[in-house]
């Protein structure tokens, strides 16, 4: 039997081939919460499938009242 102090974390870059993950570069991986959205770049009109065209896609939360002081606001699409 293995012991949890004798197992790491990996990644299998390719078949049989790993790379050792340690836990403080999985830490420096972790997302800053917060409630805004980061826009990266804007692309050409030229490069936006037409499908995308045919319907209206929102963004907006949904805030509940009864606990405002709290972070109870959940994204909707």
């Amino acid at each position: 039997m293995i012991e949890r102090d004798e197992t790491v974390r990996g990644y299998e870059v390719t078949k049989g081939q790993y790379v050792r993950v340690e836990d403080a570069e999985l830490e420096g991986l972790e997302a800053e919460a917060n409630s805004s959205i980061d826009m990266r770049e804007f692309i050409p009109i030229e490069k936006v499938d037409p499908i995308y065209f045919e319907s209206s896609y929102y963004y907006y939360c949904v805030i509940n009242v009864d606990s405002l002081c709290s972070t109870d606001i959940d994204p909707v699409f």
